[in-house]
């Protein structure tokens, strides 16, 4: 399976187990850090949200879990309360389960004096707010959302006016796609480094991210396309091929 750029470009979608190997060897290999791509992505992620938005700054509901996609999130609303954003920020367990790279990012917008929205507040957040952005799961999940995850992807689905999902959808199986519980329902998908063969039947348009990762590790891994980030540094793309 490969999606195309509109300038022709070719790009293979990889499988979860893929996507996985390289995030390891951008790590182990190349000596890259997780937050060094986190924080890649999540700009990324900020300037889908100033071209959904057209640039106002308005209000920004943001869901967080507690994996990678959860630690982009974060960045992600540093990024936008830097630039004159609003953020809600939505957690959807205990900020002291988090562990790693998601909690650096939790601690430098607790330390920042963020506020954290209450769980009680959230449809009224949610519907309140200009857009929604869906950092909640990303290419790992196993099974069907469950407890708060799971609540707030039906609430979010309910009340938000736009949603913006990281990576995939979360509740879609990056894989094959398959939607066993609730899933987001978003307007537009920003994956990340590679498309995902699980993402054929995503809604709404699709954007491909560059967090960093050198050219030579796909190679090395026999993934061998024409870069497509010779310009910027996001790319829309569409499906091309089975």
């Amino acid at each position: 399976m490969f999606y195309t750029t509109s300038e022709g470009i070719q790009i293979p979608a990889v499988k979860p187990s893929v996507m996985k190997m390289i995030d390891e060897l951008a790590i182990t290999r190349f000596h890259m850090h997780i937050l060094q791509m986190m924080e890649n992505a999540g700009r990324s992620c900020a300037e889908q949200v100033i071209d959904m938005t057209g640039g106002k700054r308005g209000l920004v509901a943001v869901l967080i879990g507690a994996g990678k996609n959860g630690g982009t999130g974060l960045c992600c609303a540093r990024h936008l309360i830097n630039m004159g954003y609003t953020v809600e920020i939505i957690l959807d367990r205990q900020s002291k389960r988090f562990k790693g790279p998601v909690k650096n990012q939790y601690e430098i917008l607790a330390e920042s004096r963020v506020r954290f929205t209450d769980t009680a507040r959230t449809e009224t957040v949610l519907e309140k707010a200009d857009m929604v952005l869906d950092a909640l799961i990303g290419y790992g999940l196993h099974g069907i959302p469950i407890g708060e995850t799971s609540d707030l992807i039906v609430a979010c689905n309910k009340k938000a006016k736009r949603i913006l999902s990281l990576d995939i959808p979360s509740g879609i199986n990056a894989e094959n796609g398959e939607i066993l519980g609730p899933a987001i329902q978003p307007e537009r998908v920003l994956t990340l480094t590679l498309p995902k063969t699980g993402m054929k039947q995503v809604p709404g348009d699709l954007y491909l991210a560059d967090v960093g990762i050198p050219q030579k590790l796909f190679e090395s891994l026999d993934l061998r396309f024409p870069w497509p980030f010779a310009n910027q540094f996001t790319v829309k793309i569409h499906q091309t091929g089975p």
